[in-house]
């Protein structure tokens, strides 16, 4: 799934009603309680930031991704032949060579 990475103190939600779970320690998660689509997600570890469903967005193709995040967590038939950086986990842990991205940090 496709998430947009925002500043927390810049997100407001337009509409609606958001049901909220803890998904797993340290991450909040939150679905419309009207049709269950995933709308947010809030980690403990980057506390200035939040996840933002792009398949909530009137328009996906509003963003298009600049980096790839929880590679160790892809399906092993899973890869993209893009260039964008990825990350094993999150992208405060640094990144992971493979042979589509230049290790940066």
């Amino acid at each position: 799934m496709a998430w947009a990475l925002v500043a927390s103190k810049d997100f407001k939600l337009l509409g609606g009603n958001l049901s909220e779970y803890t998904s797993s320690a340290g991450v909040r998660s939150t679905f419309c309680g009207r049709c269950a689509t995933s709308v947010t997600y809030f980690a403990e570890q980057d506390p200035g930031s939040i996840g933002i469903s792009t398949a909530s967005f009137d328009d996906p193709d509003t963003l298009a991704p600049d980096v790839r995040i929880w590679k160790s967590q892809r399906v092993s038939w899973f890869e993209t032949a893009d260039n964008l950086p990825r990350y094993v986990r999150f992208k405060l842990e640094g990144l992971q060579k493979n042979a589509h991205s230049q290790v940066r940090y």
